[in-house]
């Protein structure tokens, strides 16, 4: 769903629900530097959060007509900020969305300009190649190998974008709807989106269970839960042969 879209189907009534305050800024740059300044340095009071969103129609526009790097880069910057903490309570859905879109385009682009340095597939894994340069993005963002996360693409999708499971989970990472959604991925059928959040949640398995790859990787198909219940890799044997195959072509 392209910005534009999301705007003009979401945008007026999230607003008008959200601060029923339609003033409009000035000046975008400085709307931005100011609200981030007051999130960051958490001097923001509910009346400054909601003065600030209620210019968000020039936000949107700002943000649909250009697509620059640093107009990415403050998006990102922004929407980290206003969703941790008690800030995230006074943002609309249509913020949310737009601002997320336009990060998922930025990291596109900066995974496409880097096409050239993203490490080379082979064997079982070449069909990660089409993602190359997405896969060594988020490599580098959560400090994962590459191969590793070719590995769980190749078991979870055989490298199709466009994969779906009988429980719902889709994309090339297979996504359950509601970890998709605690991701912040709003589109799993989108690579850059399903590559990155499926990174992401790797890494947070690895770091709840010591680093313990096995332990990770059972723990991302059955749910940490599992993991915890039966102090392990839990008895079920599509988690076992999951675990097993990824292991197999990750060390391959």
């Amino acid at each position: 769903m392209t910005i534009s879209t999301i705007r003009s189907l979401t945008d007026t009534a999230a607003i008008q629900t959200m601060t029923g305050d339609t003033q409009q800024a000035a000046n975008t740059s400085s709307l931005f530097s100011e609200l981030i300044s007051d999130v960051l340095s958490n001097n923001a009071s509910t009346n400054d959060l909601q003065n600030y969103l209620g210019a968000i129609p020039s936000l949107v526009n700002a943000l649909d007509n250009d697509s620059t790097a640093t107009t990415a880069s403050t998006a990102s910057l922004l929407l980290g900020s206003l969703t941790t903490g008690t800030a995230s309570t006074y943002m609309p859905p249509a913020l949310y969305s737009v601002l997320n879109d336009h990060v998922q385009k930025e990291q596109v682009t900066n995974a496409t300009t880097t096409d050239t340095n993203s490490v080379i597939f082979e064997g079982s894994l070449a069909g990660a190649n089409k993602y190359s340069a997405l896969i060594q993005q988020a490599a580098e963002k959560y400090d994962l190998d590459p191969k590793l996360i070719a590995s769980m693409m190749k078991q979870e999708s055989n490298f199709n974008a466009s994969a779906k499971s009988y429980a719902g989970a889709s994309g090339l990472m297979q996504l359950m709807p509601a970890t998709a959604k605690y991701l912040g991925v709003t589109n799993s059928l989108d690579p850059a989106q399903n590559i990155m959040g499926g990174a992401k949640y790797l890494r947070q398995m690895l770091d709840q269970f010591g680093g313990n790859l096995e332990t990770a990787l059972a723990a991302y198909n059955a749910g940490p839960g599992n993991v915890k219940k039966y102090g392990g890799i839990p008895p079920f044997k599509e988690t076992q042969n999951y675990v097993a195959k990824i292991t197999n072509y990750y060390r391959a």
